[in-house]
């Protein structure tokens, strides 16, 4: 979330669990896909668990050169452009 929005998301690939020599406890490491998809932007207030949104409130994923989140003015110059 930036700035109260929405903008990304990282697809959960599994747990691990691990021991901490140095500390002698437990862990459970959360692992998650390296490149964070971009998702169409939604406006959301900070909770605690907001990374775990129900399917039908997270926002949708944006597809390569989906403009929905740019005014429409900068997506119209860069298509012009051929940017995109």
């Amino acid at each position: 979330m930036v700035r109260g929005v929405i903008r990304c998301r990282q697809v959960l690939v599994g747990f691990e669990e691990d021991f901490d020599k140095d500390n002698g406890k437990k862990y459970c490491r959360i692992k998650v896909k390296a490149r964070p998809g971009p998702t169409a932007p939604a406006t959301c207030k900070a909770f605690q668990g907001w990374r775990y949104l129900d399917p039908e409130r997270a926002p949708p994923d944006l597809s390569h050169g989906d403009t929905a989140d740019m005014p429409p003015e900068m997506a119209a110059e860069l298509k012009r452009l051929g940017l995109l």
